[in-house]
Parts: structure tokens; C-alpha cells; sequence
């Protein structure tokens, strides 16, 4: 726990553009974000709906999802201070953003998480 915290506080020292130039870069931004949003205590359609997004994304990855996300990350830290905030999960949130507007994932998923960071 002690780890992610420290983790989110340096987010705004981490470069604003994410790595995924190589797999082996794309796979740490996906393993960090996962724990940011969590992943874990998400629920099963939130875990699934992240899976479809990072199979559309291994090929050709977006860098503006990436900096959304990190944006939501970023909010979501700020709003949430003192909070103890269990469920539901970022991710969750993200996917029910994208539900109520009716952007299917992961085809919209980067317009699905700037919508988020902007109804956080």
C-alpha cells in the first residue's frame, strides 16, 4: 500500500507522455495503470472490458489513452484525500462512464476516460 502511495504521489513528477514505444515499456504503463485504477477489486465486467481495450491496444498503442488515464489517476488522488474509497474502482467508474454515454470500449476508450476525468 505504502508503494502505490508513493507511487501516486510522484504521478506529477513522471513524464507527461507514457512509454509505450516497446512492448516491454507498453507492458510496464499497463501493469502501473492497472494497479492505479484497480484492477484487482474491480468487478468482472469492469476486468473484462480492460482486457478487450489492452488487446486492442498491443499492436498500435494510443498515447493519449494512456495520459487520460493518468489524468483520471491524478484527479481521483486529489478529490479522494482522507477518503477510504474501496468500490467502486476507477476502472469501474471508467466503464460506467462508458455505458452511460455510449461509447462502446475500446473503440472510444480514450474519449471514455476524458469523460471520466471530467465528471471526477
Amino acid at each position: 500500500m505504502a508503494a502505490l502511495l508513493h507511487r501516486i504521489e510522484n504521478l506529477e513528477l513522471e513524464e507527461a507522455r507514457p512509454c509505450v514505444a516497446s512492448l516491454a515499456c507498453w507492458w510496464k504503463e499497463v501493469q502501473e495503470l492497472e494497479e492505479l485504477l484497480g484492477y484487482s477489486r474491480s468487478s468482472i465486467a469492469a476486468r473484462a472490458a480492460w482486457d478487450d481495450l489492452l488487446a486492442a491496444e498491443i499492436l498500435i498503442p494510443h498515447q493519449a489513452l494512456y495520459v487520460e488515464l493518468r489524468g483520471c489517476v491524478r484527479v481521483w488522488e486529489r478529490i479522494s484525500v482522507g477518503q477510504s474509497i474501496i468500490f467502486p474502482s476507477l476502472l469501474d467508474r471508467l466503464v460506467c462512464v462508458a455505458v452511460a454515454e455510449e461509447l462502446p470500449l475500446p473503440r472510444f476508450g480514450v474519449l471514455a476516460a476524458f469523460r471520466l476525468r471530467q465528471r471526477l
